[in-house]
């Protein structure tokens, strides 16, 4: 009688820490899998480093699942932490790709309006540093440093603008400089015109 209420006790102290653990497991797996839902439907792009990333999150949530289908719950909030540090990751990331794609954004109408203003001839050296920049970036982008990639869109739109200002005022100039000098004619007696000191 003794073994029986020990087999007893023993498996019922089990099924209360059994029911504990998937209580503290509980939360954790429900915020993962709506994180990696929630990421999911965002559909990112997997370029740029994110496939790798992308195929990180997908094994830690298999081991996240599989660990919570087995009932084993510290490596299910183990996983499942996992998954919500690689979904924070991808989100940050995808954060810092938008916004180094609206600076090559900017960088690409700036370069556009020095483009038709004639600043690749009329501002070459500032012009062509845009383009420098700009090549610089799009590595930085192709590498995954978005933040170092919108920070160089910046430097090229600032040069494109300089361009574009110089540009303007070289054609400024050059059109002054089209302008021919104008001649005066006194009809005064006796007066005189500098250009030539002739009497009248």
């Amino acid at each position: 009688m003794e073994k029986i209420d020990a087999a007893l006790g023993g498996a019922l102290r089990k099924r209360v820490e059994d029911l504990a653990g998937e209580s503290d497991a509980k939360p954790a797996y429900v915020k993962a899998r709506a994180a990696k839902e929630a990421l999911e439907k965002r559909n990112l792009d997997a370029g740029q480093g994110f496939r790798e990333k992308l195929r990180t999150l997908a094994e830690v949530w298999v081991e996240a699942d599989v660990a919570w289908q087995g009932r084993k719950w510290g490596e299910a909030v183990s996983a499942c932490g996992k998954v919500q540090a690689a979904c924070l990751e991808l989100e940050k990331l995808e954060t810092s790709r938008k916004a180094a794609k609206t600076r090559r954004e900017e960088s690409e109408k700036a370069k556009q309006e020095a483009e038709q203003a004639g600043s690749a001839s009329d501002a070459k050296e500032l012009f062509d540093t845009g383009g420098r920049a700009s090549s610089r970036a799009a590595g930085l982008f192709e590498k995954g440093s978005f933040d170092e990639a919108g920070k160089t869109w910046q430097e090229a739109t600032a040069s494109y603008s300089n361009a574009l200002m110089n540009t303007r005022a070289v054609q400024a100039k050059r059109a002054a400089d089209a302008i021919p000098t104008l001649t005066l004619e006194c009809n005064v007696p006796g007066a005189r015109i500098s250009d030539g000191q002739r009497e009248v």
